[in-house]
């Protein structure tokens, strides 16, 4: 299945955004079952790809391709970079504040301290 027409022009916003070159390709699954959506970034060389299975709240959807788009812009982890990197792109793209903290909360406290020195 393609990626929903929104996702598509997220990416392209966010690579000439951030001076990249090649998009990565992206493959979108649907997952009935879950509200929530994951994500899975492969970047052995640009342009990579990013696999996401959607959940079916379009917020989470979007929070979870910004996450991954934040590994490729990065080409990292979960580092103190990508999550500066992630709390950006969140911003900018729109992604509720509270929501994000809340989702993001899984991955320990990594999430919430870039979180506040992204507020500085």
């Amino acid at each position: 299945m393609s990626a929903p027409l929104w996702a598509q022009r997220l990416v392209e916003r966010v690579i000439i955004a951030e001076d990249l070159d090649d998009p990565p390709t992206l493959i979108w699954r649907r997952s009935k079952r879950n509200k929530q959506s994951s994500g899975r970034t492969y970047i052995v060389k640009r342009p990579g790809r990013i696999v996401i299975t959607a959940g079916t709240l379009r917020r989470d959807q979007r929070l979870v391709l910004l996450h991954e788009l934040a590994h490729h812009v990065t080409l990292e982890l979960h580092t103190p970079t990508f999550w500066a990197k992630a709390w950006e792109l969140y911003r900018r793209y729109q992604v509720p504040i509270r929501y994000a903290l809340q989702r993001e909360g899984t991955y320990r406290k990594g999430a919430a301290i870039a979180y506040q020195r992204s507020r500085v």
